[in-house]
């Protein structure tokens, strides 16, 4: 099943803490305008190391791998993900029915640059590990890597000119999950990714 596509199912979870299973919902969110995540927003993870260095070591030390070596690792970005960007391809829930209603949200990102194009994770609301670098249907300027390549003011991949079918779905459907489901489908299409 394609990622970006909407499905609901239950679930039973054991809590270690209070040593009781309780009934849970799992759901995907609506894109709507008032999320701050939405589906087709570039994301960029960190370097995966708490970069602080508050001692001695930062007046000596100048060379970036040399400070790398004493920097905390940030276990939240895997060492695929390292200063690579992310697609968020949906949004989701999970409703916990405990001695109230709890609701979790998230978002499903799935790798665009990197070795390990086309991965998908989620991560929790509360726990991203990542920034959001721009939002669809990016007029802003962005700056991606391989293998997104920049000409001008058009963005291309795979000699495809993602850009121009970026404006064609805006026309034609207006800022909508189904543009926004069509665009996802189309570079999953280009990039070579197998769901």
């Amino acid at each position: 099943m394609e990622p970006w596509k909407h499905e609901r199912y239950e679930d039973t979870h054991f809590s270690r803490r209070y040593n009781y299973a309780y009934n849970c919902e799992y759901q995907t969110v609506k894109d709507s305008s008032t999320l701050l995540l939405r589906k087709g927003d570039i994301v960029k993870f960190g370097s995966g190391y708490y970069e602080v260095l508050n001692d001695w070591k930062s007046w000596f030390i100048k060379d970036q791998e040399d400070k790398k070596k004493f920097w905390q690792r940030d276990i939240r970005i895997p060492y695929y993900a390292q200063n690579n960007y992310a697609i968020v391809v949906n949004r989701y829930r999970w409703l916990k029915y405990k001695y109230r209603k709890f609701m979790d949200y998230g978002a499903v990102i799935m790798m665009i640059t990197g070795n390990n194009i086309g991965h998908i994770r989620k991560y929790y609301s509360h726990s991203r590990p990542f920034l959001v670098k721009a939002a669809y249907p990016y007029y802003e300027k962005i700056v991606l890597t391989k293998p997104f390549e920049k000409n001008g003011n058009h963005l291309f991949l795979s000699d495809f000119n993602l850009t121009t079918f970026i404006y064609d779905l805006q026309n034609n459907y207006g800022d909508t999950e189904k543009a926004r489901d069509l665009f996802l489908e189309k570079m999953c299409f280009l990039l070579g990714v197998k769901l």
